[in-house]
């Protein structure tokens, strides 16, 4: 049985891979993580140039690998809904929550 931390050491492995192929792209972007912090991964994000190459993104990742991915990260993220206010100091309004997806096994080493 795996383990939380076998399961992050993977995510984090798939992050970088992402990352290196991400690297060179003009049109996709991932969200920048500090290198003192210790990120889960429990979402992915890639931030696209434009709607239609999220679009396109989509669409190609489904038609030749048939990944489907999920929709974007919030409109409003959670911290922001309304049914949070009442408990958040100002400092926490200011906060937000980081996202990891899983890769599909066609596109791994």
């Amino acid at each position: 049985m795996r383990t939380l931390a076998d399961s992050i050491s993977r995510r984090q492995q798939i992050a970088r891979l992402y990352d290196e192929v991400l690297s060179a792209s003009r049109s996709l972007r991932p969200l920048a993580v500090p290198s003192a912090c210790h990120h889960n991964f429990y979402k992915y994000v890639v931030f696209c140039r434009s709607a239609e190459v999220a679009a396109d993104l989509g669409k190609s990742l489904r038609g030749h690998h048939g990944i489907h991915l999920g929709g974007p990260v919030y409109g409003t993220p959670c911290h922001m809904q309304p049914v949070f206010r009442p408990f958040l100091s100002s400092s926490q309004r200011r906060s937000a929550c980081a996202p990891r997806t899983s890769v599909h096994r066609s596109i791994l080493p």
